[in-house]
């Protein structure tokens, strides 16, 4: 037995072959053509992972008439050394939006 795996910046796929035929696998059930899944990976605040179509319908549901709420975020410090001063340690901070519903990877 063989599998083959295309795994695409768009879409993936995959096929095993027996011997005799080659299979596509149906690794998105819920796409139009199961045998596709888009390329993405949506991980929710509570860290519960969706892939292919189920991970953007959760990503576009999440997101579509929501209010953005941007916050300042402690990072951690980092070390700066400056030719006249030596060396400091400077707090890092980032500008986040803070009641995301979870983050898409494509």
């Amino acid at each position: 037995m063989r599998v083959g795996l295309d795994f695409g910046t768009t879409n993936s796929s995959a096929a095993v072959y027996d011997g005799r035929r080659v299979r596509l696998l149906n690794l998105d059930p819920i796409n139009n053509v199961p045998t596709i899944m888009r390329s993405a990976l949506f991980i929710t605040r509570d860290g519960v992972p969706f892939v292919g179509r189920e991970a953007i319908n959760r990503f576009t549901e999440g997101n579509v008439g929501r209010e953005i709420e941007y916050q300042w975020r402690y990072i951690g410090e980092t070390e700066v050394t400056l030719a006249e001063v030596g060396t400091v340690m400077q707090a890092l901070y980032a500008f986040v939006d803070a009641n995301t519903p979870g983050r898409l990877f494509q």
